[in-house]
């Protein structure tokens, strides 16, 4: 009988007792080849892992912004509402009202507001106690209104507010106007 593996070869082997002790080398061969073998995997396994817990554990945890700094920056107006009414949708050609050169800044306590009579208005701002609702101040001099807006919609990418405008007849309307960052 000869046995063959990984390069060994063994004598005829006539007794039970030798043939044991050949299959035992086998085995203790093949033991310290595996065991050699995934010592050396075990440790590059666990310094893998030792390295993806480092650079999960050293990444910065974000927090969600406030709506403070989600509205602080320069919106234009995407579309206008007049009573449900779409009377100005950015790109469409002969809109009703035209909202075009419209832009909205806020930084954290002041804005600054070009209408779409081009007429330049600035002063503060602070959300009411929900965050729901923005207060506008200006000087007394000025001809701005609305002086508080409803805000429908906060995002990075998009800002709706809804306010109602009373013209001089005293007839009430209800505009809301689809703002996303300008530039």
């Amino acid at each position: 009988m000869v046995y063959y593996l990984h390069g060994f070869v063994s004598p005829k082997v006539h007794s039970f007792c030798q043939d044991w002790i050949f299959i035992h080398k086998i085995y203790t061969f093949v033991k310290t080849v595996t065991n050699s073998f995934m010592k050396k995997n075990l440790f590059v396994f666990s310094l893998a892992l030792l390295g993806l817990m480092i650079a999960f554990s050293s990444c910065k945890k974000s927090t969600p912004k406030s709506k403070t700094e989600l509205i602080s920056r320069t919106w234009k107006a995407q579309k206008v509402e007049l009573n449900g009414t779409v009377v100005f949708q950015d790109g469409v050609a002969n809109p009703t009202e035209n909202y075009s050169a419209y832009r909205l800044s806020f930084n954290k306590t002041g804005f600054t507001l070009v209408d779409n009579n081009l007429v330049n208005s600035s002063g503060t701002w602070t959300f009411d106690t929900n965050e729901t609702n923005i207060n506008f101040t200006v000087p007394s001099n000025a001809n701005f209104k609305p002086a508080s807006v409803a805000v429908i919609t906060l995002s990075e990418t998009a800002l709706t507010i809804r306010y109602t405008d009373v013209n001089p007849k005293g007839q009430s309307s209800e505009r809301t106007i689809y703002l996303v960052p300008a530039g």
